[in-house]
């Protein structure tokens, strides 16, 4: 009785992922037009066509066939999302007020002994989230392409309640404790350092625990897979959020 219970309020989980689907299939295709020509226009090119399947959802799909050596993508650099600020972006430095402005997260949080990976995942969140609404923005187009938002992401299992957490600690207690230890430390980290540090850049509506929790699930689900050729590109093995690159193994 209690399993059929639990089965009973993960398909509830289930059900707003598929509302959510069906309403942004539409409006996400619209968008992605948009970041095919912005692509073009900054000296890039795509060899790939954002397409939605039944089965693993939105990704990209070659639009020609392909031979060894050819090129998918190339994407500009000021089309990167850097965790570090990026001087010569003058747009940028308008909206969020410039270097001087962007919160030095390693000495807010320094008691909590963060590596680096997370550190980069941690600007990267506040950068999301000071440019989410901002249509002045060079990635304003890309950004409109990104997951939902703290109530339409049940995809991100650390933005879920503590009640629905626990439903799935019941069913894989191991998983259960991994997320709840996951959540418990980025809360910890908004709470101890990151709410206050990003008040100067984020607008307030945006500095909530709830949309920090989605803004880290996020940036964790777009450049993990990415990693290791942002670390080839770049010297300081920094993680980067790049546009449309991120639409890859079917993560948008």
């Amino acid at each position: 009785k209690d399993h059929l219970w639990i089965l009973a309020q993960m398909l509830r989980l289930a059900l707003p992922v598929l509302i959510v689907v069906t309403l942004l299939r539409d409006s996400l295709a619209l968008a992605w037009v948009d970041v095919e020509q912005l692509v073009e226009e900054r000296g890039g090119h795509m060899n790939v066509r954002l397409k939605r399947t039944e089965v693993e959802g939105h990704g990209l799909v070659a639009t020609t066939d392909l031979d060894i050596g050819d090129t998918l993508l190339e994407i500009p650099r000021d089309l990167y999302m850097s965790p570090t600020f990026p001087k010569a972006r003058r747009e940028e430095s308008s909206i969020v007020g410039g270097p001087s402005r962007f919160p030095d997260l390693k000495r807010a949080l320094q008691h909590f002994r963060l590596g680096k990976s997370l550190l980069d995942v941690y600007h990267l969140a506040i950068r999301l989230l000071a440019l989410l609404d901002d249509e002045a923005s060079i990635l304003y187009p890309w950004l409109r392409t990104l997951p939902g938002n703290p109530q339409d992401s049940p995809q991100f299992p650390i933005t879920w309640s503590d009640r629905h957490i626990g439903l799935l600690q019941r069913v894989s207690v191991a998983v259960g404790n991994q997320l709840w230890d996951a959540k418990r430390a980025h809360q910890a980290a908004f709470r101890q350092g990151v709410g206050e540090a990003m008040r100067r850049v984020v607008p307030a509506e945006r500095n909530t625990e709830e949309w920090w929790l989605w803004a880290v699930a996020v940036v964790q689900s777009q450049v993990t897979h990415i990693q290791d050729l942002v670390q080839q590109v770049y010297e300081d093995g920094a993680l980067r959020m790049v546009a449309v690159l991120d639409k890859f193994n079917h993560r948008g």
